[in-house]
């Protein structure tokens, strides 16, 4: 792996300061004296041995994979930016000599010469769409300086969005990233293509991926291996009128799914036919995020009124948090025109309405005509997920400027913070047609998501005949330019932002994760006081780590914050995991409370126990709240509460205790599983997925809820 350069010995690789910016990669201190390099070349040497080791599961080559490919990114970065320094190089310490980039794409293939003109294939697909003919300037680009290279923002009446490019070496580029991110997200017909790029691309190695993934995808579903006569393609010869040669149309058959076909687009050989139909099946990045959903051992966390209900359970490998409703139906579970209808093949909904709200599931950058994740990485993925958002909410008569809370899992969130900032923000930003502010947020970075996305997001919302009013809160700082309000309150419900150790200053506080925790929960105090509730009327908190060790500190810190005496009777519920945090944060806190003497409240929260469990001394949280007809339940693990230990047998039997345990609370709190309209589940092993989501799906057989599911550190 080491890369050889004429005429100098390769061992190690030295980072140097930016000479412009002052600043120092991350993880870049004294690294002059330190040999970098030899982390990324042990990573790829381990990459090697897996590939070599037929044993290994699937799912564990493919999260080193991811670890290799973002360490790359890391690289490939830095050498972009100037700051790669060979030790030994011509000029002595000091000189940085960047390596060349090799040409193709890693196996022997170039690129295409041919550089779309997007800005005019933006221009033409717009007229084309809203069939008029267009003045220059209804498409304007905004093109903004970052640091030695330029990122464009576009935007036009008949964009679903402000559409946002990736960083590019000129204005120009800049503005052609812009438009073709605008394309793929409003527009992908446009962006096709052309045949003669596809042939080169898609070559018999490809079309053997796309069915090996396919294959894998399958067993994955369904929980056990899957033999080659039940996955079948049928192909056939298709005469097209005027044209010279014979094409090929293929479909495949999954007797392993309930005989589901899917025909492929034409071909012209029988090889990349069958690549097509094996493409035409809801694609992989479609599929693994509901294989994840499908297979996680799950942690809820819940909130149930009479009308709905939350709640939270807690395995060895997944967390999920649901909100459900007394008296849900069919109609309450939104679809949207021209999506794939997912009724029965996975057990969740896009989106449910109850009870005044829509909880929407977790979302990531997809194409929704052909479930394909849009290129460009986190910009481009943001804007098309709340593009999607936006026609989600339409459907669910509500719309983006009545969304309460965000919650925003990122996989690598010291690497793309800013670009998905950027990105949110234009989106967000108030206009005559998006009047509020924007909704309150948390956002995290978590181990992995489902297929290759960079961002996922999930949000509730309000209906539009609800008031959405935004917290404003004199005594903390200002949000420094995020695209966030302190909090939001929609029916009395007080749904405030993640808070973390920061003092007025704006400084972190010293003194460790203890007082970081106190210090994060008199700032949400301050939230409260403004939103007219306290400390006593909390009826759930999120906690996230970045290092579960300190759990037990964070925990004497948490419990001595709240009062011993609250009209609820009883602490919030909660739940905990692991995961990365933007900026030095060690701890993150994010609760919804009751806002006192509202009048939709017909009286105060209160704690709920559940019959036969045991007393919970020692935990700094309640079993389950409720407020009016809405319940929240703690976070859950697959423990026998008869006896408090964790059932044996693995994630599968795991996933049904947690799911019994989460019934017992719903119950105890006037509802049940039938009711819920929202789950959260974190995993700690993607490998578990397969068992936890054939689990999973017996609770739902029919109008599952939304639900969103990633992997964190640890639970």
């Amino acid at each position: 792996m080491k890369r050889q350069r004429p005429g100098h010995m390769v061992g190690k690789m030295h980072v140097t300061p930016a000479r412009s910016s002052g600043r120092v990669p991350a993880r870049a201190a004294r690294v002059d004296e330190v040999p970098v390099w030899e982390a990324f070349e042990d990573l790829a040497g381990q990459l090697h041995g897996a590939l070599l080791d037929l044993s290994l599961p699937t799912v564990d080559l493919l999260n080193l994979w991811g670890r290799a490919l973002a360490e790359r990114s890391r690289w490939q970065q830095l050498d972009a930016e100037g700051l790669l320094e060979w030790p030994d190089s011509p000029g002595g310490p000091g000189r940085a000599e960047p390596w060349s980039q090799p040409q193709g794409d890693g196996y022997g293939r170039q690129p295409n010469s041919e550089q779309k003109n997007w800005k005019g294939l933006l221009q033409q697909a717009y007229q084309q769409t809203h069939r008029k003919v267009i003045p220059k300037d209804e498409i304007s680009y905004v093109v903004e300086a970052v640091e030695s290279q330029f990122r464009a923002t576009v935007q036009a009446p008949g964009l679903s969005a402000p559409f946002q490019g990736e960083l590019s070496s000129n204005k120009k580029q800049a503005e052609h990233a812009a438009a073709r991110a605008a394309i793929y997200a409003d527009f992908p017909k446009y962006a096709e293509v052309p045949e003669r790029v596809q042939k080169a691309t898609d070559s018999a190695e490809n079309a053997m991926s796309a069915k090996m993934k396919l294959h894998e995808m399958v067993q994955l579903l369904t929980g056990r291996s899957v033999v080659k006569e039940e996955i079948e393609y049928e192909v056939q010869e298709l005469q097209v009128p005027g044209q010279r040669g014979t094409r090929y149309v293929a479909t495949v058959r999954l007797a392993a799914l309930d005989d589901d076909s899917y025909e492929g687009e034409p071909a012209s050989s029988k090889k990349q036919a069958e690549h097509f139909a094996a493409q035409a099946w809801p694609t992989v990045e479609f599929l693994q995020l509901m294989k994840l959903n499908r297979a996680a051992t799950p942690r809820r966390s819940w909130s149930l009124r009479p009308s709905s209900t939350t709640t939270s359970t807690t395995t060895t490998t997944t967390t999920t948090t649901t909100a459900a409703t007394k008296g849900r139906n069919a109609s309450s579970v939104i679809t949207v025109p021209g999506w794939p209808d997912i009724s029965g093949k996975f057990p969740l909904s896009y989106a449910v309405k109850a009870g005044g709200m829509v909880y929407v599931s977790g979302m990531q950058g997809m194409d929704m005509a052909t479930m394909k994740l849009v290129p460009g990485g986190v910009g481009p993925e943001t804007t098309k997920i709340l593009s999607n958002l936006q026609q989600l909410l339409q459907a669910a008569d509500s719309s983006v400027g009545q969304v309460t809370l965000c919650s925003v899992s990122l996989v690598n969130i010291s690497r793309d913070f800013t670009a998905f900032n950027t990105a949110y923000a234009a989106f967000f930003k108030a206009s005559a047609t998006r009047p509020s502010p924007p909704p309150a947020r948390v956002a995290v970075q978590v181990s992995a998501l489902a297929g290759t996305a960079s961002v996922e997001i999930q949000c509730n919302a309000a209906l539009k005949d609800r008031q959405r009013p935004t917290i404003v809160v004199p005594t903390l700082p200002p949000t420094r330019g995020l695209p966030l309000s302190w909090a939001t309150e929609v029916d009395g419900i007080v749904y405030a932002s993640g808070m973390q150790g920061l003092t007025a200053s704006g400084e972190f506080i010293a003194g460790g994760i203890g007082n970081e925790t106190t210090q994060a929960l008199q700032n949400l105090n301050e939230i409260l006081k403004s939103a007219a509730s306290d400390a006593g009327s909390v009826i759930s908190c999120s906690v996230w780590l970045t290092n579960m060790s300190d759990f037990e500190e964070m925990n004497e810190a948490y419990k001595d914050f709240w009062p011993e005496e609250s009209a609820m009777g009883g602490l919030p519920t909660r739940v905990c995991v692991e995961a990365a945090l933007a900026g030095k944060a060690r701890v993150e806190i994010q609760c919804n409370a009751v806002a006192r003497g509202d009048p939709h409240h017909t009286g105060p929260p209160k704690v709920i126990k559940v019959p036969g469990w045991p007393e919970m001394k020692g935990f700094p949280f309640s079993a389950a709240a409720t407020i009016d007809n809405l319940a929240f339940i703690s976070g859950n693990q697959g423990v026998d509460m008869s006896t408090s230990k964790l059932v044996e047998g693995g994630a599968g039997p795991e996933t049904t205790q947690t799911l019994k345990d989460i019934q017992a609370s719903a119950e105890a709190a006037g509802t049940g599983l039938s009711e819920v309209v929202a789950c959260e589940v974190s995993l700690t092993d993607m490998k578990d997925f397969a068992a936890v989501n054939k689990a999973y799906a017996e609770f739902w057989p029919s109008l599952p809820p939304s639900r969103v599911a990633v992997q964190v550190g640890k639970l």
